[in-house]
């Protein structure tokens, strides 16, 4: 009865190995594709913080007290100008 309740451990720790694996694996697919959709938004702000002062302050209305972004800082800098 011992061999069969070892046998039963390792079925049990093999199946949580893959589930594990499984697991790691769509994780690091979920993360490349959040990376590829934040560099498409970095890269559509970097357009709009280019475009006419009119636009960034549009751009940062839509993103209210988001502080740090380049749109944000460039939409205040062309309410100044």
């Amino acid at each position: 009865m011992t061999e069969g309740v070892e046998k039963l451990i390792l079925e049990h720790l093999r199946a949580l190995r893959d589930d594990l694996q499984t697991l790691r694996n769509e994780t690091r697919e979920q993360r490349t594709e959040l990376r590829s959709r934040v560099n498409s938004v970095e890269e559509r702000l970097t357009w709009s913080s280019a475009a006419s002062p009119t636009s960034k302050a549009i751009s940062a209305s839509y993103m209210p007290g988001w502080t740090g972004s380049r749109c944000a800082s460039n939409a205040s800098n062309a309410g100044s100008s």
